[in-house]
């Protein structure tokens, strides 16, 4: 994606989304993770995990281990949360083949969603883990994701606008607006939040970019703000023209 984009900008032509370097960082959670902490931006604790390493010094449990180069949940799935050493072990070596891994404090509260369309940030969504069965971990993961009619993916259902107290809702676009700076993105792109144990907000990802298809979660809050999946695609058009 990234290199479709750098060829983009070669050409010297106008381009939807964030340009090539913000789309590039976004595909290195640890990297992401870095900058944002640099910024002040609150993230779970976390530490970059390469293949053959141990985390020998991690301590935070329950822990998510994920591929700091992968997106789209790639690479997450129930075991990749982990409650104790011998659990971080066995998944860092079983996830080693994925290069790079982000061990990464899991916070277990409620997930949120802030789309970004050019200046303005749409109605925020919350994922709802209410239909998850017992003793499944509350996580997007790839079965939740792409495989439609599982348990996972009935069990994590996208709610927008999201009930939040009004508090809530200005921390969370606060954060998400914060992150987005950050990477410099621009266009379109959406963040995700999660709250820990005391309703503390961090980042858990940034997605410049995102997925565009009328079903997928930007497309809804769009549909939230009032606007058809014509006047987004406008909208997003018209912000890379301007």
């Amino acid at each position: 994606e990234a290199r479709a984009a750098a060829l983009v900008e070669l050409l010297g032509l106008p381009m939807t989304g964030s340009g090539s370097e913000t789309l590039a960082l976004a595909r290195r959670k640890d990297r992401v993770n870095a900058i944002l902490a640099a910024e002040g931006v609150r993230v779970p604790a976390w530490a970059r995990v390469l293949p053959g390493e141990r985390a020998s010094a991690w301590d935070r449990f329950p822990a998510i281990v994920k591929p700091a180069g992968e997106d789209a949940s790639v690479g997450i799935t129930q075991a990749s949360i982990v409650r104790d050493d011998a659990e971080l072990r066995a998944v860092l070596a079983e996830a080693a083949r994925y290069g790079a891994l982000v061990v990464q404090e899991f916070v277990g509260g409620r997930e949120l969603n802030v789309g970004i369309v050019g200046d303005r940030v749409l109605p925020v969504a919350e994922i709802d883990f209410g239909g998850l069965p017992d003793g499944v971990w509350p996580v997007v993961s790839y079965r939740a994701k792409w495989e439609a009619g599982s348990d996972e993916d009935l069990g994590t259902r996208p709610v927008c606008p999201a009930p939040l107290d009004p508090a809530v809702r200005e921390e969370a676009i606060r954060l998400a607006m914060a992150a987005w700076r950050a990477v410099e993105g621009r266009g379109y792109g959406r963040v995700d939040l999660r709250a820990d144990a005391e309703g503390r907000l961090h980042v858990l990802e940034v997605n410049p970019n995102p997925d565009l298809a009328p079903s997928a979660g930007l497309s809804r809050m769009a549909a939230a703000e009032g606007w058809g999946y014509i006047d987004l695609i406008d909208r997003i058009v018209r912000e890379a023209t301007a």
